[in-house]
C-alpha cells in the first residue's frame, strides 16, 4: 500500500513584538525559545525539516530525524523550535550553533500542529490544536529529542517574571481560540522579551556610505582593567536625535580607536575619546563578545 503524500511546507505564523504582557484568561503563555524555528513534515518514516524561510534543513537537523521517523504511521505537520539546552536548563543560542556544527544533541520543542492525517488543522482553535499535538507526541522522556512545549493559561505577568528571573529569553502569548494564520505576524501571537540593560563606553560612531550621518554608536566595556569591544548599537536612535549626537561626537573625534576594532567595522567607523556613556538594553553577549539585539536607551557624559 503506498504511503500517504508528504505534507507541503506551510508558511509560519509569526509573533508580534510588544513590551507588555496581555491580561486575561483567554491567553496562554509559552516559553520563548532562543533557537531556530522549524517545521517538521512527516509521512510515516519520511521526514523533512524546514527552516523559517521554507528551506530544507533536514541534513542540518539530522540529529532529530530518527525520533521523527518513529512518531507516526500517518502524516503530520508540526511547528516548533530547535534549541540546545545548557547545563542550567536554559535554551542557549550560542550552544545551538556549536551543536549544529558538531552534530551534537539538540531538542525540537513542538508547540503547534498544522496538519494530521490529511486534515488541515489551522482553522481550529489553538487550544484544540495543542491538545491534539500533545496526544500525538505522547509521553516523552526528558532525554527525548522531541519535546512538547507546555503552556500556562492566564497569570501572564507571573509567568513572565519567573522566566526572566530564571535567565530565559521571554514568553510567547497566544490567544486560546485563535486560528493559525500562516505567513502573518498577527496580534493573536505576541512575544515579550526579557532584556538586560547596562551602560557601555562609546568609542566611536558608524557613518553612512557618504560619511555624512550617524547611524550607530561603537561600544566598549571595561573588563579587568582593559577596554573590550562590544559591537555597535543603532536601534533606538531616532532621526531627531542623530544631528545633535553627530555634532557632539565630532567635537571629540580622534584618528584611531582606543582599542582594537574588527576590520569590517573600520571602513565606516569614526572614533572618539571615550568620554560618553550609552545606556543599552540587550538580550545577551555572544561568544564573539558583542551584544545581541542591542537597543539604545540614552546617553550621558562619562564622569
Amino acid at each position: 500500500m503506498p504511503k500517504p503524500t508528504l505534507p507541503a511546507f506551510r508558511p509560519f505564523q509569526l509573533a508580534k513584538l510588544v513590551d507588555r504582557i496581555p491580561d486575561g484568561d483567554d491567553w496562554l503563555f509559552e516559553m520563548k525559545f532562543d533557537g531556530y524555528r522549524c517545521q517538521a513534515v512527516l509521512s510515516g518514516d519520511r521526514v523533512t525539516l524546514f527552516s523559517r524561510s521554507g528551506l530544507d534543513w533536514t541534513r542540518t537537523f539530522q540529529y532529530l530525524v530518527p525520533a521523527f521517523e518513529k512518531l507516526t504511521k500517518g502524516t503530520a505537520s508540526i511547528d516548533g523550535e530547535v534549541v540546545a539546552i545548557d547545563t542550567e536548563g536554559r535554551a542557549n543560542f550560542n550552544l545551538l550553533q556549536r551543536s549544529l556544527k558538531l552534530r551534537e544533541p539538540i531538542v525540537f520543542y513542538a508547540f503547534d500542529l498544522l496538519e494530521e492525517n490529511g486534515e488541515d488543522l489551522r482553522s481550529l482553535p489553538l487550544i484544540e490544536r495543542k491538545t491534539r499535538l500533545e496526544a500525538l507526541l505522547g509521553e516523552r522522556a526528558p532525554s527525548d529529542p522531541i519535546q512538547y512545549s507546555t503552556h500556562i493559561v492566564g497569570h501572564g505577568q507571573q509567568v513572565f517574571d519567573r522566566m526572566c528571573a530564571g535567565g530565559h529569553e521571554g514568553v510567547i502569548a497566544k490567544r486560546l481560540n485563535a486560528r493559525y494564520q500562516s505567513g502573518d505576524r498577527s496580534p493573536t501571537w505576541l512575544k515579550v522579551k526579557c532584556t538586560k540593560r547596562r551602560e557601555f563606553i562609546v568609542i566611536g560612531w558608524r557613518t553612512n556610505e557618504q560619511g555624512e550621518d550617524l547611524r550607530a554608536f561603537h561600544l566598549a566595556e571595561e573588563v579587568d582593567g582593559e577596554l573590550v569591544y562590544r559591537g555597535r548599537v543603532g536601534s533606538g536612535i531616532t532621526d531627531r536625535e542623530r544631528p545633535g549626537f553627530l555634532g557632539a561626537v565630532e567635537l571629540i573625534e580622534i584618528d584611531e580607536p582606543v582599542l582594537t576594532v574588527p576590520r569590517e567595522e573600520r571602513k565606516l567607523g569614526r572614533w572618539i575619546e571615550p568620554r560618553l556613556i550609552a545606556d543599552v538594553a540587550f538580550t545577551e553577549i555572544t561568544e564573539e563578545g558583542t551584544l545581541r539585539h542591542p537597543s539604545f536607551k540614552g546617553i550621558r557624559v562619562r564622569e
